[in-house]
């Protein structure tokens, strides 16, 4: 019989690893960020527990020291994305920057004969046409759910914002 509860434990532990499999990653990271977190915490709750802060705050200081290390984390998570995006972009833009010289000294465009066809069919006049149809169909379709669904003064404010 313990062979059998033996056996069914390790199915069922297999079972919920397949299941979980997509999140084991994820799993692991929250992990092994909550037990430093976990200690911090601690370690930031017993610094604070001292006389220096009144009764209110001190029944609530491990909600409030969670709470905090929990934005900390978030912030910290947004900013870093975003610094990171920056760079990615800074390191694309000198990547293209030698290769838009490259082609406008090779005149590729001309070669091929696109430049030609840009200039015969008025692609920029095309360019602008569209994009106004484009976006005057965006905010007609926008002003249909708000009459739908009763968000016309959130939608005329939003009109007036974005213009404004």
């Amino acid at each position: 019989m313990a062979h059998a509860g033996l056996a069914f434990s390790l199915l069922l532990l297999y079972g919920l690893y397949r299941v979980l499999h997509g999140f084991v990653r994820p799993l692991q990271w929250a992990f092994l960020c909550s037990i430093p977190l976990r200690e911090l915490q601690r370690a930031l709750v017993a610094f604070c527990g001292g006389r220096v802060l009144t009764t209110g705050v001190l029944k609530h200081l491990n909600t409030i020291v969670a709470i905090s290390l929990i934005d900390g984390m978030i912030i910290g998570a947004i900013v870093g994305g975003v610094f990171f995006l920056y760079k990615i972009g800074v390191e694309g833009k000198d990547a293209v920057m030698p290769l838009k010289s490259h082609v406008q000294k090779s005149n590729y465009a001309e070669k091929i004969g696109f430049k030609k066809w840009m200039d015969d069919n008025d692609l920029p006049g095309l360019v602008d046409q569209y994009s106004a149809k484009l976006y005057h169909t965006v905010w007609q379709q926008i002003d249909d759910l708000a009459v739908q669904y009763n968000l016309t003064d959130f939608a005329n404010g939003f009109w007036h914002f974005l213009l404004g």
